[in-house]
């Protein structure tokens, strides 16, 4: 088999796509960040507390869905890396 038989075929703009993947991860732990001090403030009003609360959760949910997208982009490079991956 011949090396170049054996480099995997990268699909283009593969490599600008996860690039893309790692800003998406950073948004998603800044966004984990600002749910946990909206969680840490204290709040003396009910009403208040249940808006940051609702507000918290939200970011958290948003977060979590951009993190699996991103776990799957991960799990695709490495498809891809290791040759296992047909366009």
């Amino acid at each position: 088999m011949s090396a170049a038989a054996r480099v995997p075929k990268v699909p283009e703009g593969w490599h600008s796509r996860l690039r893309e993947q790692s800003h998406n991860l950073a948004r998603a732990i800044e966004m984990l960040e600002q749910a946990m001090a909206m969680m840490s403030e204290p709040k003396t009003i009910s009403l208040t507390r249940a808006e940051c609360l609702r507000g918290a959760g939200l970011l958290t949910l948003l977060a979590a869905s951009e993190l699996l997208v991103v776990a799957g982009w991960f799990e695709a490079d490495h498809a891809v890396a290791a040759g296992t991956l047909q366009r």
